[in-house]
């Protein structure tokens, strides 16, 4: 049985069709792909200046204890911390991070459960962990087209002073 010639000519242009809707699909996805692989890779970028900022502040605990200034063991900590977050103009800042805002604090670890208590150190209590918040604003290029201009991300990282935790243990190891 053969094709009508007529009917053959009316079916011509129809892969073109979907091509066309396969390309705008293809392309939608890859913009998608793009827009996210910018936002997972500027979380990365803030994680790792918040990690460096805890660390640093981390440090500046351990210093101010051994000079015994109490409120230098504060505040310190926070200026050297704030130094290394990504705010402009800081030690890690970087140009794909738009309106970063960093939330420095010193708490006290409880040493038996190792939790964080939700107030500042009292007077008498020692402080001993570096809290670092940062959020940021991350500008798309794709998801514009859909209307959604930027995406905020927020990190938290935290360290503990040397001085904070469980005590050292005296261990013997015997070997006959």
């Amino acid at each position: 049985m053969t094709p009508r010639p007529g009917r053959r000519r009316a079916e011509q242009g129809q892969a073109l069709i979907l091509i066309a809707v396969s390309m705008v699909a293809l392309f939608g996805f890859l913009g998608f792909v793009i827009d996210v692989g910018r936002v997972i890779n500027a979380r990365r970028q803030l994680q790792a200046s918040s990690d460096a900022a805890a660390q640093a502040g981390a440090l500046d605990i351990d210093t101010a204890m051994t000079l015994a200034n109490a409120n230098l063991a504060t505040a310190a900590p926070i200026v050297t911390a704030r130094a290394y977050g990504s705010e402009s103009g800081q030690k890690n800042a970087y140009s794909n991070l738009a309106n970063v805002t960093m939330t420095p604090s010193v708490v006290c670890t409880d040493s038996v459960s190792l939790s964080l208590t939700a107030q500042n150190c009292a007077q008498s209590a020692q402080p001993n962990t570096m809290v670092v918040t940062q959020t940021a604003t991350v500008n798309t290029f794709f998801a514009r087209i859909v209307g959604r201009n930027s995406f905020n991300i927020s990190v938290t990282a935290k360290a503990a002073a040397r001085s904070g935790g469980l005590p050292p243990l005296d261990v013997q190891i015997v070997v006959d």
